[in-house]
This record gives C-alpha cells, structure tokens and sequence, in this order.
C-alpha cells in the first residue's frame, strides 16, 4: 500500500513503511526531520543534472522525491547505493551532511538558508 502526498502541485508515492518508519508520536504518528537548504549548494551543472535526473525513468526517476518549481524534496536512506547520485557531487556533500544531522529528507528551495559547512555558488 502506499500513500500519495501533493507538494507543489506534483504527487508523489511513499509506502507506509517510509511514512511511519520515524518517530511515532503519542497519538500513532510520525514525525520526520529534514535539511532545508538554499538550491545554491548545487553548482548550476548540478542543479541541471538533478533536473534531468529526477525527470528520468527508473532508477532515478522511481527515487522518492519531489520536484517544484523552486526545488526538490529528497529522501534521504540510511544506506543509499554510493553511485546512485555520483553524476551530482554537490548532492553526494549534502546527502552526507543530512546524515549528520539525522535528517529523513533534504528540502532544497530556491529561498532556503545556506548551510555554511557546504559549498555554495552565487549565481551573481
């Protein structure tokens, strides 16, 4: 069974197994931590190569995530296969950087903060 969730207009499937897999709170859900973080951490190679990416058919396409028109919502697994995103370098920094911090998801927004321990480029 799976679960559809809107964000940006665009649905997206997760199964039950990754909805409920956090914290379960008192009244029998979870709650799910996530990295929000400026789209200025991918160089702009990156940032058109996500775009591709996650436009692509499986595998990529199949990876649970969400595009917007201002970013991407990207699950974050505990043990993901290490060439799965090797063609974006700065994803492969910010991955690791949400597993630091126990992070389920990256929320990567054009408005979001910037992260000073990662890379970032100024489109300026």
């Amino acid at each position: 069974m799976s679960h559809r969730i809107v964000y940006d207009q665009v649905a997206v499937k997760f199964t039950a197994a990754q909805l409920t897999a956090a914290c379960p709170s008192e009244h029998g859900m979870s709650v799910r931590k996530f990295l929000d973080l400026s789209t200025g951490h991918l160089s702009p190679r990156d940032h058109d190569r996500l775009t591709e990416i996650l436009a692509d058919k499986p595998p990529y396409g199949s990876t649970t995530s969400m595009t917007g028109d201002r970013g991407w919502l990207i699950y974050v697994p505990a043990e993901p296969s290490p060439e799965h995103w090797s063609r974006i370098p700065a994803l492969v920094r910010i991955i690791a950087r949400a597993r630091e911090l126990d992070c389920d998801y990256i929320l990567l927004d054009a408005d979001g903060p910037v992260d000073e321990t990662l890379p970032f480029f100024d489109e300026d």
